[in-house]
């Protein structure tokens, strides 16, 4: 019933890592005991759901992860809506776990074992569907708790560790199990899911590119980078994994310093809308530079090291010679828009603006800058890595030319 490989080490390691952070960013934060406590318990169960070999233990470990989720998001819910405000994330989460019981009892049919490495299935593409299903609903659970107001929010810690660590312990990890033991040896579902991933991602960057909650910009833009390393991870060739194994970590840091710094723009502004504070950059320029950062990061723009695994992505999706190149050009296209409009409108907008009701940061003041500078820092560093610019551009432009 036990069971532990690289990718069960590869998730502890960044819901560690990531939790580390966040536990950083909390000090002196409203109610940081609870957040800590209930990290640990996010922890604990992340370990046990990697090391189960049981796919019954497997489910009830991936819901009781979601739940110690939800309980880390609503401790930073502190308004008069607290206990109703997420409803609509309980529902969203719902169907995730509908699919994925269904997903369960059908393995089981199919193969009459629980064990996860011996499953096998008769209908993969229908398996994909509901194993898709299953993962997208309750990521996009996890991630739109930054949805609802609340007061005490302080950083918005809760919502980094959600959209990062929470995402790899429900979404990624599950799917990647998953499908290496029961979908593998087949073909076909490919399609669906990359398809699907792609098309998703699309629809949330035109709805970041729409939005002028900072909060809510963010939430999009995560879970929709968040499809495409899903894409990524279901491509099968040599450039679609390198992609994804680099991307998975600027993906992590990215969201993590963005919603960082989302939290802070909060906090100094008094506001989640964007586009009513007069050149926020004058009063704070390190924070405008640190989303900036970000934000081209995210975005997969140059010279951010983000910017290579973009273009990797882009001759995998090239390479089976399908039209998923359509959907993901747009996609990124849109995305950097999104997160350029969202620096514009935070930083440097003038017109209709009107002051602030708050101007600087509360509980432990400036250490709360620490964590998204280490990671705007790592984010830089990766940059250096890279030995020469034309090795990122090298695949892409072999493809253009044929």
């Amino acid at each position: 019933m036990l069971f532990f490989d690289g990718l069960s080490w590869l998730t502890i390691w960044v819901v560690l890592s990531v939790f580390g952070l966040m536990a950083l960013s909390a000090i002196s934060a409203h109610r940081s005991i609870t957040f800590v406590i209930l990290g640990v318990a996010f922890l604990g169960s992340t370990i046990l759901l990697t090391f189960v070999g049981n796919i019954l233990l497997f489910l009830i470990l991936w819901e009781l992860s979601a739940t110690i989720g939800w309980a880390i998001g609503r401790n930073c819910l502190r308004s008069f809506n607290s206990a109703l405000g997420p409803l609509a994330t309980n529902w969203t989460g719902s169907f995730g776990t509908i699919a994925m019981v269904v997903l369960v009892v059908l393995l089981f049919v199919q193969s009459g074992t629980t064990t996860i490495e011996d499953i096998r299935t008769t209908t993969p593409a229908l398996a994909a569907a509901l194993l898709l299903t299953a993962i997208l609903f309750k990521s996009l659970g996890f991630i739109t708790i930054a949805w609802f107001p609340g007061h005490h929010r302080v950083f918005t810690v809760s919502n980094a560790l959600l959209a990062t660590a929470g995402v790899a312990v429900v979404g990624l990890y599950p799917y990647l199990r998953l499908t290496r033991s029961m979908l593998a040896p087949h073909s076909g579902w490919q399609d669906i899911v990359v398809w699907t991933t792609l098309s998703v991602a699309f629809l949330f960057a035109l709805a970041a590119l729409k939005e002028r909650d900072l909060f809510r910009i963010c939430s999009f833009i995560a879970f929709g980078q968040f499809c495409v390393l899903i894409a990524g991870f279901t491509l099968s060739n040599q450039y679609a994994r390198q992609a994804t194994s680099v991307g998975l970590f600027t993906y992590v840091a990215s969201v993590i310093g963005l919603f960082l710094v989302a939290g802070l723009v909060n906090q100094v502004t008094a506001n989640r809308v964007i586009g009513q504070e007069p050149r926020l950059i004058a009063k704070h320029p390190v924070l405008g530079i640190l989303f900036l950062i970000l934000a081209m990061s995210v975005s997969g723009l140059p010279p951010m090291a983000s910017f290579s695994t973009k273009m990797l992505i882009t001759v995998g999706l090239f390479e089976p010679r399908q039209p998923y190149s359509v959907l993901w050009i747009g996609f990124w296209l849109i995305t950097a828009i999104a997160c350029l409009r969202a620096f514009q409108l935070a930083f440097v907008h003038v017109d209709d603006a009107t002051p602030s009701r708050a101007t600087s940061f509360h509980g432990a003041g400036w250490l709360a800058l620490a964590p998204p500078m280490l990671i705007a820092a790592l984010l830089i560093s990766e940059i250096l890595w890279q030995q020469d610019i034309l090795v990122w551009l090298k695949p892409f432009m072999l493809t253009l030319l044929g």
